[in-house]
């Protein structure tokens, strides 16, 4: 098999990224609940913002008109696209989820703060890959079988 439904392509990785984006929503919320970032609870929520919220803002749009639209069952895209925006999605999702919850072993607000600004460089990486990636299923379109 050398691709894979349309829809069904745009529906797993819109599926990843809701739950990697509810999973960080999660743990911010718990780790504010818990008093993790004291007075510094803005930088907790910058982060979130530019991490998740972008990408997943984009992805989830696509997602409803693409649901709005219906769509031939004869329209497909590459395999190696789909595996690697769903691979890339995955590993970004989990390193923010990660991210999130290895800041919660720091003692002190400040280092955790630290650790967040320090991940911005890594995360951005990952998050180019899943834009390039994210383009050509959800921007570029399918072809025909």
């Amino acid at each position: 098999m050398t691709s894979i439904s349309l829809v069904q392509a745009q529906r797993r990785i819109g599926a990843a990224w809701c739950l990697g984006a509810l999973a960080s929503a999660l743990i911010v919320t718990a780790l504010l609940a818990l008093g993790k970032y004291g007075a510094k609870s803005d930088e907790l929520w910058r982060w979130f913002v530019t991490n998740v919220l972008p990408t997943t803002t984009l992805i989830v749009t696509v997602w409803v008109r693409v649901e709005q639209k219906a769509h031939a069952p004869r329209e497909v895209v590459s395999l190696f696209f789909y595996r690697a925006a769903l691979i890339t999605s995955t590993v970004t999702t989990v390193a923010i989820v990660g991210t999130l919850m290895a800041t919660g072993y720091y003692n002190s607000i400040d280092d955790r703060v630290t650790m967040l600004r320090n991940s911005q460089v890594a995360l951005a990486f990952f998050q180019s890959l899943v834009g390039l990636f994210n383009a050509v299923l959800f921007v570029k379109g399918p072809r025909s079988r």
